[in-house]
C-alpha cells in the first residue's frame, strides 16, 4: 500500500469515527435531558396532584429517600415513565419508574412533606383535666410525620380530658384525649321525649356511664321502666 493510498484509508477511516463519535454523542444529549429532569417532572407532577386532590395550596416538597443529588437514572430513548404504587398521601411514598426502549423498571421511595397548621400544647396538661384555650396553640409542621394524627383547630380540643399528663410542645392527637363523661352510673338525670309538636321531660336514672353523643339504659322513676336513651348534655337524656 501506498503512502497516499494510506493517507486515504486513514481519512475515511477517522471520517467514520467521527461520526460514530458524533451519533452517540447526539444520543447521549438526547438522554440525558431525561435523566437529568426526572425529580423536577416527578416534583412538580406531584405537586399538581396534590393540589387537584384536596384544593388548596399547601406547602408541600418531595425528597428521595437514598439517592444522593447526582444520582442518574440508566438510558432510556424515550420519556421516562412513573406511577405512584398507592395513592398520594403526606409521608413516605412508593413510586416505579419505568423505561420502554431499552426496557428498565425501577422503584424508589419519596417522602412528601406537607406543611399545615396543628394544634400544640402550650402548656403543660394533667391527666383527667380537661384542656382550657390558654393550654394550646396552633403550630405549623409536616403532618406526614404525625402518623396517630391530629387536630386542625383549638375548638376541636377545648373541653376535652387529657388521658395522660403530657409536657408542652406535644402535638395532640385523638389517641391522647377522651370526652368528659357527661352522665354516670346511679346520677339523677332528666329524660327528654321529643314527638312532633311535643316535647316531655321525665325523671331518671342513669344505669350505666357514658360521654356525650352515647346511648346509655336509663329508669323512668315514674313507671319503673328501663329504657335506651343518647346522652345529649351534662345530666339530660333524649329518647328518639
Amino acid at each position: 500500500m501506498t503512502q497516499e493510498m494510506f493517507n486515504r484509508f486513514s481519512i475515511v477511516q477517522n471520517q467514520k469515527s467521527g461520526r460514530r463519535i458524533v451519533f452517540f454523542l447526539l444520543l447521549w444529549l438526547s438522554v440525558m435531558p431525561a435523566a437529568a429532569d426526572w425529580r423536577d417532572d416527578i416534583n412538580t407532577q406531584l405537586s399538581q396532584r396534590w393540589i387537584s386532590l384536596t384544593g388548596n395550596q399547601d406547602e408541600h416538597s418531595v425528597s428521595f429517600i437514598g439517592i444522593s443529588d447526582d444520582y442518574l437514572l440508566p438510558a432510556c430513548q424515550h420519556t421516562v415513565d412513573w406511577q405512584l404504587v398507592k395513592a398520594l398521601q403526606p409521608g413516605r411514598n412508593g413510586i416505579q419508574l419505568s423505561c420502554s426502549s431499552p426496557y428498565w423498571r425501577q422503584h424508589i421511595a419519596i417522602q412528601f412533606r406537607v406543611i399545615q397548621p396543628v394544634v400544640v400544647l402550650s402548656h403543660a396538661s394533667r391527666g383527667g383535666q380537661p384542656l382550657q384555650s390558654s393550654q394550646v396553640r396552633i403550630s405549623r409542621m409536616d403532618i406526614g410525620q404525625l402518623s396517630k394524627g391530629f387536630y386542625r383547630t383549638p375548638f376541636e380540643v377545648i373541653g376535652l380530658l387529657s388521658k395522660r399528663a403530657l409536657p408542652p410542645g406535644t402535638v395532640l392527637s385523638p389517641d391522647m384525649l377522651e370526652l368528659p363523661i357527661l352522665v354516670k352510673r346511679g346520677q339523677a338525670v332528666a329524660i327528654r321525649l321529643q314527638r312532633p309538636g311535643i316535647e316531655v321531660e321525665m325523671d331518671g336514672t342513669a344505669m350505666g356511664s357514658g360521654h356525650q353523643g352515647e346511648r346509655i339504659r336509663v329508669r323512668n322513676n315514674q313507671s319503673g321502666k328501663i329504657i335506651s336513651a343518647v346522652i345529649i348534655a351534662r345530666g339530660l337524656v333524649q329518647v328518639k
